[in-house]
């Protein structure tokens, strides 16, 4: 499976300025939580997942890492705009 995506998007999580997650560190809430909840959404301008043309689709992504990214256990959820599809 080829992939490519460039756009732009905006996220936020529960941890700490600079959330540590993604490079496999426990999440650090400010209120001594060990859990990361975030949400992105995203806008991909120019890409493809194989031979499906994925310009101008719009996501939005939810996390929920109960510890560090390798532990497991997540739960995500994306719902897709699929309007800009061809």
């Amino acid at each position: 499976m080829a992939w490519r995506m460039a756009g732009t998007y905006v996220a936020s999580c529960s941890c700490d300025l600079i959330c540590p997650c993604p490079v496999d560190a426990p999440p650090n809430n400010p209120d001594g939580g060990t859990e990361c909840t975030g949400m992105g959404v995203f806008h991909i301008a120019d890409g493809n997942l194989d031979n499906v043309d994925l310009s101008n689709v719009n996501f939005a992504f939810y996390n929920y890492w109960p510890s560090n990214l390798t532990a497991g256990n997540w739960k995500v959820g994306v719902v897709v705009d699929d309007a800009g599809l061809g």
